[in-house]
């Protein structure tokens, strides 16, 4: 890509293909991001509770930085145990953005999902990450549905939470239909996101896989 050219020197090897060297350039470039954002919420909650959410994602950002700029090599281990640490990230700034009615994080575990698509990560990774993102839209949903106490734990203090609300002790509840209902067509786009991806990602490894074979057999027969 011509606008990460002029980091290429940074994490490019000799006998990399051009794909390759946009992949490197793209993980740099995506974990120097992550990194910033993640201290930026830091900066934006310091003193409270909640900016200890960041710190896993920024290890798994800083992780991935430092190993590829001292190896040149994408490491798939190394790169799962990140995603897995960004995720977790994501999963508390959602807890307190639910809270509040405000933003939502749940929806970066697309992002990470298609990482371990294209960087053909094992299997358990999308697995894991799918299961993850289930279970806690369900939990959520149940939250809403009764409010049992997820989002009274002393997180967020009365002073933080959003004035616009119906009832004396926000987020209020909405009913076992309506969310459960919401919280099905959220999953549901999850899922349909992930399948296409997925799909996409399958066909392209087994073109290349092909268009390699067949680059060795060629080498062979000359």
């Amino acid at each position: 890509m011509r606008c990460c050219a002029p980091i290429a020197w940074l994490v490019a090897r000799k006998d990399d293909p051009p794909s390759e060297v946009t992949k490197k350039q793209m993980m740099l470039l995506g974990s120097a991001w992550g990194g910033l954002m993640y201290v930026l919420w830091s900066l934006g909650t310091v003193g409270k509770i909640k900016s200890l959410f960041s710190i896993p994602g920024m290890v798994g950002c800083v992780l991935v930085a430092v190993h590829l700029l001292a190896t040149r090599q994408v490491n798939k281990a190394v790169l799962e145990a990140a995603i897995y640490l960004c995720g977790m990230s994501s999963i508390l700034f959602d807890w307190t953005g639910a809270m509040q009615l405000g933003y939502r994080s749940w929806p970066g575990f697309v992002l990470f999902l298609d990482i371990v698509l294209v960087v053909n990560l094992p299997e358990r990774a999308s697995v894991i990450l799918v299961t993850v993102v289930t279970v806690w839209l369900l939990i959520t949903a149940s939250e809403l549905a009764v409010r049992w106490g997820l989002y009274d734990v002393g997180i967020i203090t009365s002073q933080e939470k959003h004035q616009i609300y119906d009832c004396a002790d926000p987020p209020c509840a909405k009913g076992f239909v309506n969310s459960y209902l919401l919280t099905a067509g959220d999953i549901a786009v999850f899922l349909l996101d992930f399948y296409f991806t997925r799909s996409f990602a399958t066909g392209l490894h087994r073109e290349h896989q092909k268009m390699n074979a067949a680059i060795v057999a060629t080498e062979q027969i000359a």
